[in-house]
């Protein structure tokens, strides 16, 4: 559970000495290393911190094994990240099957959450295998109904996929400042985006896209307006829908910023 919490907060070094530990316990049980837990925890491992295209395999098998066991709900999580991981790493058919799995999944549980999650899943395919546009939808739907059921951790991930797709229909500055509330986001629930591997390199790309479209200075205030408190509260309330959109940049008055390079040395990210 340690090495799993590690993993969805980017916190590779506490991610490795749990996993090791994890492994080093397995090692004394019979048949450790091939558990349906060790398999899932190496699964997300592999997709969250090396962004190993074998993580669809090794969840793959995780997924069995917890439904073997009869632990419905385990091999539920292990059916989430194994669609994660063919979103970012397979085909756009196995993407496709693992999202139809899992979608199919969620709405037998009956479970809301596993709904939102599924639905966000499907946005990502979308937008990874299919047209950036009709991500758009599932993106959203599934940020609305996350605030309806107050979930809070969900929409660390679904804001920055939006601001993703956005950035791949061409809106810049909506782009930018989608960007700045899902910075917001991580910094208030403590999760490191550069830790998560598939979703740092997304990010890279899409913030490249926006500030070669709108320029350094355009980019530095959409992107700090989104990270004000008043619009990052605004965007999370209403799911980041259409009516969020920032307007016209003002010539005047605009927010102070300043860039910070960040630990990848390539890319530059404006703090309020």
């Amino acid at each position: 559970m340690k090495a799993w919490i590690a993993l969805c907060q980017g916190d590779n070094p506490a991610a490795e000495t749990f996993l090791a530990e994890c492994r080093a316990v397995a090692r004394e049980l019979p048949d450790g290393p091939s558990t349906a837990p060790v398999t899932y925890i190496e699964g997300a491992h592999a997709m969250l911190v090396r962004g190993d295209p074998a993580s669809r395999a090794l969840l793959a098998e995780a997924r069995s094994r917890f439904r073997a066991a009869g632990q419905d709900g385990d091999a539920h999580m292990a059916t989430m990240l194994w669609a994660m991981a063919e979103a970012f790493f397979g085909t756009p058919a196995s993407a496709s099957s693992a999202r139809d799995v899992y979608v199919a999944e969620a709405e037998a549980s009956g479970a809301e959450w596993a709904r939102t999650w599924a639905q966000w899943c499907s946005g990502l395919v979308e937008l990874r295998h299919g047209e950036a546009q009709r991500a758009l939808v599932p993106l959203q739907r599934a940020l609305a109904r996350q605030r309806a059921i107050g979930d809070s951790w969900g929409p660390v991930w679904g804001l920055e996929t939006l601001a993703w797709a956005v950035a791949a229909t061409g809106d810049g500055t909506r782009a930018a400042w989608l960007l700045g509330t899902a910075h917001r986001m991580r910094r208030d629930t403590g999760v490191a985006l550069i830790g998560l591997r598939p979703f740092h390199e997304a990010y890279l790309a899409a913030e490249r896209r926006v500030r070669a479209s709108l320029g350094a200075e355009e980019y530095a205030a959409a992107w700090s307006r989104g990270a004000s408190a008043e619009e990052y509260a605004a965007a999370w309330s209403r799911g980041a829908s259409a009516e969020d959109a920032p307007g016209p940049v003002p010539e005047e008055g605009a927010p102070r910023v300043r860039a910070t390079r960040t630990r990848t040395g390539g890319s530059h990210t404006p703090t309020a």
